[in-house]
């Protein structure tokens, strides 16, 4: 955390006033609420339910219940705010919670936003682009400042969604093909937002990736060598053949298979250097991803099955 806040300039931050981070329980969330707090930032932390509210380590920060569908906890949110970290989620409400959130940073005076965009957002002809590009107009024509970060897959999805299979079964199901991807580490992700933050860049897009693009195979000689058995690579979707459970996760899941062609036809192996830009070092590499989370990779106690 230390390298971040002299990456985006030593002593005081550039950023004077409030910062709201929304999906401040979340992957990128919390670990982009920490790094603010340690380079001298003031936080709050949007978080959705109120088990959220309690975070996993004693920060400094203050805490509310935000829903987008719901103008009033917005408008709570952003009092007295001055930067706007606005992260949603991939659903097919993306768009409308963009909306609703960037009326109530105009309402409330609300100087930036930096939005946490994908990285397909410009040119993707899947669903998925198409809402973080719906979404990128309108923080664009809103009349504040703005900085669009838009990040590649996060490693960390090893950790949270490819995890189990890698423990239970020594493999993981990812729709790649022989294509390869350049994710990134969401410490990088933080990192450089907390930089764009700090240092208060405006009227910027960054395009966040790893330092260079994989292969499912290439990744699973990766996990291999770090764990020390065979972990095999399929091309499929982590959940195939699992039924959707409602209306807006059957849209979710049709939007990811389109995704999954864009993931196929290998444009998601761009390799950019817009987090060494913004932190002053290079971006974090699958091996040495590997290596920290190696504890998510341990097979679970005899007789003891994971799907």
């Amino acid at each position: 955390m230390s390298e971040t806040r002299e990456a985006a300039g030593a002593g005081a931050p550039a950023l004077s006033g409030r910062v709201l981070v929304t999906g401040a329980a979340g992957t990128v969330g919390r670990e982009l609420v920490g790094m603010l707090v340690a380079a001298g930032a003031l936080v709050r932390a949007g978080v959705h339910r109120r088990d959220d509210l309690v975070p996993e380590e004693d920060l400094d920060i203050d805490r509310v219940i935000l829903d987008f569908a719901a103008p009033d906890t917005l408008l709570a949110a952003m009092d007295d705010v001055e930067t706007l970290y606005l992260l949603t989620p991939q659903a097919p409400q993306a768009v409308e919670q963009v909306r609703a959130a960037v009326a109530a940073a105009r309402t409330s005076g609300v100087r930036r936003i930096v939005r946490h965009s994908m990285c397909l957002a410009d040119t993707g002809r899947d669903t998925l682009s198409r809402w973080h590009r719906e979404a990128e107009a309108i923080v664009a024509g809103s009349g504040l400042a703005a900085t669009i970060l838009r990040s590649n897959s996060f490693m960390q999805n090893f950790v949270t969604i490819y995890s189990p299979s890698i423990r239970g079964q020594d493999r993981f199901r990812l729709p790649l093909g022989a294509a390869a991807m350049s994710s990134v580490d969401v410490r990088d992700v933080a990192a450089a937002a907390t930089a764009a933050l700090i240092d208060d860049v405006e009227g910027d897009l960054f395009t966040l990736t790893g330092p260079q693009a994989l292969t499912g195979v290439e990744m699973a000689a990766v996990l291999s060598e770090v764990t020390g058995r065979r972990i095999a690579y399929a091309d499929e979707p982590e959940d195939a053949g699992r039924p959707p459970r409602d209306e807006a996760e059957r849209m979710i899941g049709v939007a990811l298979r389109e995704f999954s062609e864009e993931m196929r036809a290998g444009r998601l192996a761009t390799v950019t250097s817009d987090v060494e830009t913004l932190t002053g070092r290079p971006a974090i590499a699958f091996d040495q991803f590997a290596r920290d989370h190696g504890w998510a990779f341990v097979p679970p106690p005899r007789g003891q099955i994971q799907e």
